[in-house]
């Protein structure tokens, strides 16, 4: 190697690492939600006391395991509607979080908006190739959601 380039590494000042996001500061925790019912409990905390004080990151960790926990049953309509509701409201501070957009996609889903659902979880392939990547599982949700909505075709 070159040594100059050698003496530029050495002197050059270590880059700082990025503050973790919102969502890799919280997903430990969503993930150790053993059922439904915990994950529903976790969403309503975060409602009330946001993880470090932000409400933002508060809504849009709620939004995301609201999202995620919704099922198609009809009396679960109004979580699904809730759930809707904060994303929406997720997705204007954070446009480019691609797991609100694969929560959104379940949703929609579980709304029986088929074309809206598909929208959603292109969306969140798309956002997770430009910025913050899924993780090979969200991945595997998505084309597991979008299996779901071609074999519901048919």
């Amino acid at each position: 190697m070159n040594p100059i380039a050698l003496l530029v590494l050495a002197v050059a000042p270590a880059a700082r690492p990025a503050a973790p996001s919102c969502m890799e500061t919280v997903l430990p925790e969503m993930r150790a939600a053993a059922s439904r019912a915990d994950s529903i409990a976790l969403a309503e905390r975060y409602l009330r006391e946001p993880p470090g004080g932000d409400a933002a990151c508060g809504r849009l960790a709620a939004a995301y395991l609201l999202g995620m926990t919704s099922n198609a049953g009809e009396s679960d309509w109004q979580q699904r509607q809730q759930a809707g509701e904060l994303i929406n409201a997720a997705l204007r501070n954070a446009p480019d979080e691609p797991r609100l957009y694969l929560a959104l996609g379940v949703t929609l889903y579980n709304r029986q908006s088929r074309t809206d659902a598909a929208r959603a979880l292109d969306r969140a392939l798309e956002r997770g190739d430009r910025g913050v990547p899924l993780t090979a599982r969200e991945v595997a949700l998505v084309h597991y959601m979008r299996g779901l909505m071609y074999q519901d075709q048919w």
